[in-house]
């Protein structure tokens, strides 16, 4: 099931173009993960991995900062509020929220696939937000996209590196071959095939 959501556009998108705003991790080859649950409990779980992206990201579109914050695990929350221009807006663009697939890496470590499309004409860009269960359940700690084509993809830890162990080829494709949104971590078809 998908959400469609109309919010102005904010630093989420031009965080792909930016440089220096935190953290970027090389490529490298995707980790094994630990076996995730399955049946009806995965369900329940990407069900919240859903639901806590998505406010996440309706809340950095819509401009509050604040809002974002909340769904930020802990230490993450601590950095941001020591660099809150990770979070900042960047202008009134209307975007399309579609949170897409989410999916369980680990039995406390998953991803949600939000697509953000400009209203009117423009290309889909996939950000996906990286999500760790904690103890006030599922919170945000870091953003994956594709940089572009030949480009490494990017990863955005909100927490200190040393914190996270998350690596762009866990969840994007690296580096980029064609023009079309992919997740590895979420399955190759590109998401105009989805819709």
């Amino acid at each position: 099931m998908s959400h469609r959501v109309e919010y102005p556009l904010l630093l989420v998108c031009v965080l792909a173009l930016q440089t220096g705003c935190g953290q970027p991790v090389p490529a490298t080859a995707p980790q094994a993960a630990t076996v995730a649950p399955t049946g009806p409990a995965a369900v329940a779980t990407t069900s919240e991995l859903r639901v806590a992206a998505e406010r996440f990201v309706a809340a950095l579109l819509s401009g509050d900062a604040a809002g974002a914050s909340r769904w930020l695990t802990p230490t993450a929350a601590q950095r941001v509020a020591t660099e809150p221009d990770l979070l900042a807006s960047v202008g009134p663009s209307e975007l399309a929220l579609e949170i897409a697939e989410a999916r369980l890496v680990d039995t406390d470590q998953g991803v949600v696939q939000c697509l953000l499309t400009p209203t009117g004409e423009g290309q889909t860009e996939e950000l996906l937000c990286l999500l760790r269960r904690g103890s006030n359940g599922w919170r945000v700690f870091g953003l994956a996209w594709d940089s572009g084509l030949g480009a490494e993809p990017r990863v955005l830890q909100f927490e200190p590196a040393d914190e996270t162990e998350a690596t762009a080829g866990q969840y994007v494709e690296a580096p980029a071959t064609r023009p079309a949104a992919r997740t590895a971590a979420i399955d190759a078809e590109p998401a105009a095939d989805r819709r």
